[in-house]
Parts: C-alpha cells; structure tokens; sequence
C-alpha cells in the first residue's frame, strides 16, 4: 500500500470501491441499464489493475546479477533498486490479448459445432406460431390453441 505500487493500490481502490460506492448511490445511475453495466466493466479493469499489482509484485523480487533473493547482507543501492516497481512489458501485454483471443476463438468453435439456440426450442417456437387473416393483412399468432 505505501511502496512501489501505491499508484496501482490507489487506483484498484478508487476503481473497485469508491467509485461503485459513490455512484449507486446516486438513484438515476442505480436505475438506469447503462449506470450499472458501466460500472461492472470498470469494476472488472480495476480487477484487472489488481492482479497485475499482485503478480508484478511476486515476479519483481530477484534482480538482476544476484544469486538468489534471500539473501541477507544486501548493498543499500542493490536493495533500493529492488524496491522499484516492475511494469509489464510488451510480451506480457501480448500475453494478455492473446489469452483474450483464444477465448473469443474456443467460442466462435464451439457455436459452429454446438448450435447457440437449441433445436428443440426452434421446433416449438414454429410449432406454436398460425398466420391468420384479420381484415385486410395476416398477422402470425403465437401460442393461441385452436
């Protein structure tokens, strides 16, 4: 909370906590469709903030030219320079938009195979529908017995 990842602390609280907190309580964000859908998404990048904060946080701890982290008699210099924060890189960036690609592609496969509407539900729905005539027009009835 108060080293390195403060920045990132800070801002998964606010994105997490204060903002939900502050704006359901305001009746025409909590009311409306697009007030609480908005702050699911932002509830779920603040997640997201976190997670990265925690597992930066546990990959940080070897440096670079050291054997090993534990050990004890440490150079000021080497032990500030192991306080400084670590930022994910491109490849991890890439990582994280390739994991999102291949869950869009295992669902795109599996609606080709798996139909998303059952056929059963298809076959009742037309089985439960009549066109009949009113007036000048036909008009398709649904689930009006005979």
């Amino acid at each position: 909370m108060t080293g390195p990842y403060r920045t990132l602390f800070l801002t998964t609280f606010a994105m997490n906590f204060l903002t939900p907190l502050f704006l359901l309580i305001w009746s025409p964000v909590r009311r409306s469709i697009i007030g609480p859908t908005a702050l699911a998404c932002v509830v779920l990048v603040g997640t997201f903030i976190d997670r990265i904060r925690i597992y930066t946080a546990s990959y940080s701890v070897g440096v670079p030219g050291q054997e090993g982290h534990l050990e004890m008699h440490m150079p000021v210099e080497e032990f500030k320079a192991s306080l400084s924060a670590m930022t994910p890189d491109v490849a991890d960036v890439l990582m994280v938009v390739g994991a999102l690609a291949a869950a869009v592609l295992a669902y795109m496969l599996a609606s080709r195979i798996v139909p998303m509407v059952s056929m059963w539900g298809s076959k009742e729905g037309v089985l439960l529908q009549r066109v009949r005539p009113l007036v000048k027009t036909e008009l398709k009835v649904l689930a009006k017995p005979d």
